[in-house]
């Protein structure tokens, strides 16, 4: 096969799959990420003092798609949801406190919130965003403390709490528990 053949099928290989959602699904997916980002920013804009600290932050768009369109998804279960962003938080503030490196503190703040999402059983890639937004904002933000932890903890709650309802009220299953599958019996064969 001559090299250009090969660029020609390898560039092919990277198109996308023709998707298999429903033009009803992606409406309903799309009007619950509008809806649920606009409940939680609404709320957090005029419950949180104006200030410094953001009254939301960028990684809950990433947190949308996943709640609302991966519902079934282990990452986008509501102990995922809150507490790998709570937990990515903390994380990224103890960075910021304890990090001066401008390389380091970056790399260090998206790996601890992994590990930590790890040990927490809260695996969310968002947190990973929002440890590395702690970092990359410190400089242009007030002490960043317990008032950005509280922000992310609020925004991330709100949104949970939002597609709790939304996806009831649509008829969809969340939080989706995983079934407990029990290993088939062995049929004595022998292979």
């Amino acid at each position: 096969m001559s090299f250009r053949l090969r660029v020609k099928h390898g560039l092919r290989s990277l198109r996308p799959q023709p998707s298999r959602t429903h033009l009803r699904e992606q409406l309903r997916v799309v009007i619950g990420m509008f809806l649920g980002v606009l409940f939680t920013a609404a709320i957090c804009r005029t419950g949180l003092p104006s200030g410094a600290t953001p009254w939301l932050i960028a990684p809950m768009g990433a947190s949308a798609v996943l709640i609302f369109g991966l519902p079934a998804s282990p990452l986008a279960q509501p102990w995922a949801v809150v507490v790998g962003h709570g937990i990515s938080a903390l994380v990224g503030v103890a960075c910021v406190r304890l990090i001066s490196d401008p390389l380091l503190g970056p790399s260090c703040a998206v790996a601890g919130a992994m590990a930590a999402m790890y040990g927490l059983r809260s695996l969310h890639p968002p947190g990973g965003a929002t440890a590395l937004y702690a970092v990359l904002a410190a400089p242009t933000l007030a002490p960043l403390g317990l008032s950005f932890l509280g922000t992310v903890l609020l925004n991330a709650l709100l949104l949970t709490l939002f597609a709790l309802s939304y996806h009831r009220l649509t008829g969809q299953s969340y939080p989706v528990h995983p079934f407990h599958h029990r290993h088939p019996p062995l049929s004595g064969k022998t292979e």
